[in-house]
């Protein structure tokens, strides 16, 4: 008995220390941007960076690409990575098929049913006086 109520509110415990620890990284960066809005001599080049959270290098490999070499660098990329070789080898083994919109049973079904919907139910519309229909 002490076990399962043990486990719930380590749980629980545990999720509210994180909570407590976002909430504060929030407020922290909130009071900072505000700081920032209201300085009108603001200099990105003097921000630390070090304090976002994920942050790892304002200078990735990928911001020197240019058009004339992300071919190049795509295909280096997928030379090295499994994920990639695994779509590319999946897209290039994989049959294909050719979708008719106006042959595709699919396709031709569904545009009876938006054609005639009354027909698909297997009901009847009437019009009243006003115009208005109403289904029987």
């Amino acid at each position: 008995m002490r076990q399962a109520f043990f486990k719930p509110f380590l749980i629980l415990s545990l999720l509210m220390g994180q909570s407590i620890a976002m909430e504060k990284s929030f407020k922290t960066g909130e009071f900072d941007a505000r700081k920032r809005l209201e300085d009108k001599e603001f200099d990105i080049k003097k921000v630390n960076l070090n304090r976002v959270p994920g942050f790892e290098t304002a200078t990735p490999p990928q911001s020197n690409l240019t058009a004339d070499t992300i071919g190049d660098a795509v295909a280096r990329e997928v030379s090295q990575n499994k994920a990639a070789q695994f779509v590319k080898e999946s897209s290039e083994k994989r049959p294909t098929f050719k979708i008719d919109g106006d042959t595709d049973p699919l396709f031709v079904s569904a545009s009876k049913v938006a054609n005639n919907p009354e027909v698909t139910l297997g009901v009847t519309v009437h019009a009243n006086a006003s115009g208005d229909k109403k289904a029987q």
